[in-house]
């Protein structure tokens, strides 16, 4: 029963995350959140609060913020790798 609730909880916080995207260079958000790369496997992804505060805080340091935000199409077959038996 537990473990049901969990698994409802982590398809439904997986349906909000989203991906940073620059649309010039056409690559995305690095998971480090440092630099760019191509493929969405290693980029950064989290929720919207969060990308927001990475905006406000490159804003504050007076740098550009070149990215949008785009669904990250993840869903609770992606966490499968990261369930513990």
């Amino acid at each position: 029963m537990i473990q049901s609730k969990i698994d409802m909880k982590t398809a439904h916080l997986a349906t909000q995350k989203i991906r940073l995207w620059n649309p010039t260079t056409r690559q995305y958000l690095h998971l480090s959140g440092e630099s760019e790369v191509r493929s969405a496997d290693w980029s950064w992804s989290g929720f919207k609060h969060q990308a927001e505060t990475l905006e406000r805080r490159a804003k504050a340091r007076g740098e550009d913020w070149p990215y949008v935000q785009e669904d990250a199409g993840l869903d609770a077959k992606s966490f499968d790798m990261w369930k513990v038996a």
